[in-house]
């Protein structure tokens, strides 16, 4: 396989070029409702460990440095209006490592209460410099 360097990119069409560094090194949907915790679609991700209700080990394929960016939305078809769904990283005092992270599942429902719970769908999005 041939690589390609390059310090700038510029989709057909676009205006603009941006910088490679500002393309996401993993990205992934996935669903952690079902017995397996399974990718539906992923960039850059191996594996989920299932550790229990909405408690999450992800693996990258190719590592990513640490420290690296995480962003991440989450849903279910379960709850009301009134929960407010997260889904956090490595909330455990678990450090991120360059192989992947842990990450958690919560909802906050009446009075404040927050429980972890099994997603419908989860949405990650990781910026970083492969290792």
């Amino acid at each position: 396989m041939s690589t390609i360097v390059i310090s700038n990119i510029k989709a057909k069409g676009e205006t603009a070029s941006r910088a490679v560094s500002g393309v996401a090194s993993a990205w992934g949907k996935f669903d952690g409702s079902l017995a397996t915790p399974a990718f539906n679609e992923s960039v850059n991700f191996s594996s989920i460990v299932d550790n229990g209700t909405g408690n999450y080990n992800m693996s990258f394929t190719n590592n990513i440095s640490y420290p690296y960016s995480f962003q991440g939305s989450c849903g279910d078809h379960n709850f009301g209006t009134t929960t407010i769904r997260i889904l956090v990283v490595a909330a455990d005092n678990q450090q991120p490592t360059s192989s992947g992270f842990r990450c958690f599942s919560l909802y906050v429902g009446n009075a404040n209460a927050v429980t972890n719970f099994d997603l419908d769908y989860g949405f990650i999005t990781i910026h970083g410099d492969l290792a």
